[in-house]
């Protein structure tokens, strides 16, 4: 393999790595068909450099949730010492698929009147970039066909070091229903696969005013309510017939407003992950029914954070006590607004199972595997300032591994929950048409990774062990 580009201090991605994003990115992974794609091009360029590697082994797992289950697999590549044996055994996941933004003029402009006409998308194509760009912009090169490609590397060149043992994944379906991982946990649970650590190179959208670009290490990710709820007007007169449409609206308007003031009076608070309450997408109409005027639909997200001061709980508990929360905040909503509106009518919420919710995570920052990364990082990166151990802002397959090893330790033969964190690189503007990836920071997470397994984190198990 090429050694790693370097220039007064900089990382830069060799060829490989830049064609391998390249050709990554040229697949558009927003289906079913064109994860089936990406994932015969991992196999055949991993297999490319594969074959001067001992002890690797590779598997394909079949979706199940797929009804085509035959076109969509899980692969997964273990390298080094034999599970059972290794001194540290480490999971890396990394998932394939990508959201591909609709056709929206560039976020930045709505930062400043909006100029007419509107710009075009700063690329021309949507899955093409110039291959000199070290700063460039294409749909899922953020989020994260970057990080799926430093997976491939270590999958295709990194020799583990005796004792170490690396299962690298690569995961569909994450952005939608998070199936991959969850497949991934069955049959890590069938095979009785124990691990010491879970990672990831899962990104870490970053606000256009951040210009801190220390390496950050995320170790917890907030948590993801997903509720539904329907409302239904009753009226027995005629005369109320014209005002049903108006009604509806307005109720489900005063139903936003009120539901957010109740659930702001006393938010939970985390020092790393925020404060719980509706989150970004607010709470939407979602259809009406044959009978436009008398029902509407809707849903909203709850963000979740977890208890700072009680020991972790639960998905199912803690899931379970933010339903009946939330199920407490609309019967009070309810009763304010039964004092506003004329007609007669009911409102119900309920888990929205169509779609995904993600408990909350968080392990601590103080875990000797968190630590020694990020001392490496200052080290490598920049010496005269701390690595950032931050909260992420999104949720990610991280918080469903969390969740699957803190309830099957003893299944596993763990002697506690194993701690889940990610290494992001630098970018952002993902699921947009502003989406980029800074290459100087990817590179800089690959040498960075490859530093802690070939030499770091082995360390630390085993000053562990003699402690």
């Amino acid at each position: 393999m090429p050694e790693q580009g370097a220039s007064d201090g900089n990382y830069e991605l060799n060829d490989w790595q830049r064609q391998t994003v390249q050709e990554l990115v040229a697949i558009p992974s927003n289906t079913p068909e064109g994860e089936r794609q990406i994932m015969e091009y991992i196999q055949e360029r991993i297999g490319e450099d594969q074959s001067q590697q001992r002890n690797a082994q590779k598997r394909n797992l079949p979706l199940r949730t797929d009804p085509k289950s035959k076109r969509r697999s899980i692969h997964v590549v273990e390298l080094g010492a034999p599970p059972a044996q290794a001194e540290l055994s480490v999971l890396l996941h990394s998932h394939v698929d990508i959201v591909d933004p609709d056709e929206q003029p560039p976020l930045s402009i709505f930062r400043e009147p909006i100029p007419l006409p509107l710009p075009p998308p700063r690329w021309l194509d949507r899955y093409t970039f110039d291959p000199t760009d070290n700063r460039p912009n294409a749909a899922g090169v953020f989020d994260m066909k970057s990080g799926v490609m430093l997976a491939m590397d270590l999958a295709a060149h990194f020799e583990p070091p005796p004792g170490l043992h690396l299962t690298v994944a690569f995961l569909p379906d994450e952005e939608y229903r998070s199936a991959g991982a969850r497949q991934l946990m069955q049959w890590i649970l069938t095979e009785r696969r124990r691990y010491h650590l879970c990672t990831s190179f899962e990104i870490d959208p970053q606000s256009t005013d951040d210009h801190d670009r220390r390496q950050r290490i995320i170790c917890g990710r907030r948590g993801d309510l997903k509720v539904a709820g329907q409302i239904n007007i009753h009226t027995q007169s005629h005369a109320a017939e014209a005002r049903k449409g108006t009604e509806v609206d307005q109720l489900l308007a005063l139903v936003r407003q009120a539901h957010a003031r109740v659930f702001e009076q006393a938010p939970r608070t985390h020092t790393y992950l925020g404060r719980e309450g509706m989150n970004g997408r607010g709470m939407y109409a979602e259809s009406t029914s044959a009978s436009k005027m008398t029902q509407a639909q809707f849903r909203y997200g709850v963000t979740l954070v977890p208890d700072e001061h009680e020991p972790p709980r639960s998905s199912g508990t803690v899931m379970a006590s933010a339903m009946r929360s939330q199920e407490t905040t609309m019967q009070e909503v309810v009763e304010r607004l039964r004092q506003r509106i004329r007609s007669s009518f009911d409102l119900h919420i309920w888990r929205d199972n169509d779609l995904i919710s993600y408990p909350p995570f968080f392990t601590d920052p103080e875990h000797p595997f968190i630590v020694s990364a990020a001392a490496t990082a200052r080290s490598l990166f920049h010496p005269h300032a701390p690595a950032l151990r931050v909260g992420g802002r999104s949720q990610a397959d991280a918080n469903l591994f969390y969740d699957f090893f803190e309830q099957h330790t003893q299944a596993l033969g763990l002697e506690g929950p194993i701690p889940v964190f990610d290494l992001p690189y630098q970018g952002g503007g993902a699921h947009t048409v502003d989406e980029w990836a800074d290459f100087g920071s990817v590179a800089r997470v690959g040498a960075l990774t490859r530093k802690l397994l070939s030499e770091v984190w082995l360390n630390v198990m085993r000053t562990a062990k003699q402690a």
